[in-house]
């Protein structure tokens, strides 16, 4: 089952429900659906399909908006951690040979600049946090010859394990969605529940247990 499939109908059932608490605004299920949907618009058009698209955000909700995007159009994210080392980072970049960088506007200039200083400068970088993609449908339907498959690898988290050196772990929609359930089930989370960390979502039991999850049961992401 692809992950949209599984969140999807959540988001359409708790349409009017805040999925997003985040600085001032209050974000429903039905807004950030659409948006996501816009973004996966947006992203085809804009770098195409099949790509390894670095996640550079502070915890946002375009972080999770461009992931179900990249989802939706067989790119695979690989979240980043801007508080890492640039060492740590610029590992990740050139193991996972990303090509394109979406980022959220308080991190775009350094960003810029360590790409530039260390012979990365031809990686396309994006700012999401102020887009809004209206010009875009609000319900997402890929083109036929890219229709996402359970089996594409859409997610590569870096861990350093018990070694210390960092080791990609790539994820399909299939692995993605049984530990999204597996969480859901395990933890008996309500739709009333509000889920907090603050642990950069670059950490995959937090991006799984603090953002997928709660998405998954219709509970709020207080950010």
């Amino acid at each position: 089952m692809l992950l949209s499939q599984t969140l999807s109908p959540i988001a359409l059932k708790n349409s009017t429900k805040v999925a997003f608490k985040y600085l001032k605004h209050s974000i429903t299920y039905k807004e950030y659906w659409e948006t996501a949907s816009r973004f996966s618009y947006f992203l085809q058009k804009e770098i195409g399909h099949g790509l390894r698209v670095g996640l550079w955000m502070s915890n946002c909700p375009q972080l999770a908006y461009c992931f179900i995007a990249l989802t939706n159009t067989k790119n695979c994210a690989v979240p980043l951690n801007p508080w890492a080392t640039p060492a740590e980072n610029l590992f990740k970049l050139k193991n996972a040979e990303v090509t394109v960088v979406l980022c959220s506007s308080d991190h775009i200039r350094k960003l810029k600049e360590l790409l530039q200083e260390n012979g990365l400068g031809a990686v396309k970088v994006i700012d999401m946090e102020g887009k809004r993609c209206t010009e875009y449908d609000t319900s997402y339907t890929p083109p036929p010859n890219h229709a996402p498959l359970d089996k594409d690898d859409v997610l590569l988290f870096y861990t350093p394990g018990t070694t210390g050196k960092y080791k990609g772990c790539l994820f399909n929609h299939i692995a993605i969605t049984q530990a999204v359930v597996g969480i859901k089930n395990g933890s008996k989370a309500l739709g009333t529940d509000v889920f907090f960390t603050q642990s950069h979502y670059s950490e995959l039991p937090h991006f799984m247990h603090f953002l997928l999850a709660p998405l998954a049961i219709g509970a709020t992401v207080f950010i």
